[in-house]
């Protein structure tokens, strides 16, 4: 067994005493995966330690959380500009397309079929146009 794959079991299973028999295997072959089980039973023995561990991964714990709900907030925030945007843009493209349709003096009822706007719109387009 390789150096890494003794370390890979070593990391899996030392917290572990259902697998006290393979980390004392491990540790009894390797000098420093014995010193690394002896400094991990040492520092799993001190409250201050354990104290200090429960802080951070609570401290992670809770940034990854507020990371995560940010992320989804400014997806949702852009999904939304972005159908704002492209649905202002569809409107600016058939409120030109009438103007045009009204140049070249097609009827407003036909205008509006074409378009999907109704008269009322297409009339105030005529007049805004008018004015122009």
């Amino acid at each position: 067994m390789s150096g890494e794959e003794q370390w890979s079991l070593f990391l899996a299973y030392a917290s572990d005493s259902q697998y006290n028999e393979v980390v004392k295997k491990l540790t009894s072959t390797r000098g420093e995966l014995k010193m690394a089980n002896e400094l991990l039973h040492s520092i799993s023995q001190d409250a201050d330690v354990i104290a200090s561990y429960r802080s951070r991964h609570k401290a992670e714990a809770d940034w990854n959380h507020r990371k995560n709900y940010m992320e989804k907030k400014e997806k949702k925030a852009r999904a939304e500009a972005r159908a704002e945007g492209e649905a202002k843009g569809r409107a600016e493209g058939l409120a030109e397309v009438a103007k045009n349709l009204l140049k070249i003096k097609m009827p407003v009822q036909d205008i509006a079929k074409a378009t999907g706007l109704s008269c009322d719109e297409v009339e105030k387009l005529r007049a805004g146009s008018s004015r122009e």
